[in-house]
């Protein structure tokens, strides 16, 4: 049976016990936000690196169409792949 002594330290034990832990949990939370927030933002610049590279294949890939549509281009890339280049010819890629 508690006592009014006892009692007293076990509600001051208790009143010092629940600040404690939730200040331990706020600074627990705070770090995994901070962790998230971070996260984030890596993510962010990746997807940015993404469309940028997406950009990148879209211009190479307009530049394989029109290299495509052209006869004369068409040519040289197959004359170059065949070994069919002359000597002091050269094969531009774009």
């Amino acid at each position: 049976m508690l006592t009014r002594f006892k009692f007293r330290y076990v509600l001051l034990a208790i009143l010092w016990l629940v600040p404690m832990v939730l200040l331990l949990r706020s600074l627990v939370l705070e770090r995994h936000w901070q962790i998230i927030s971070d996260q984030n933002t890596v993510i962010s610049q990746l997807e940015n690196k993404i469309a940028v590279q997406k950009r990148y294949i879209d211009r190479i890939n307009e530049k394989i169409m029109l290299a495509n549509n052209n006869d004369e281009v068409s040519e040289e890339a197959a004359r170059w792949r065949l070994g069919l280049v002359k000597e002091g010819e050269y094969y531009y890629e774009f």
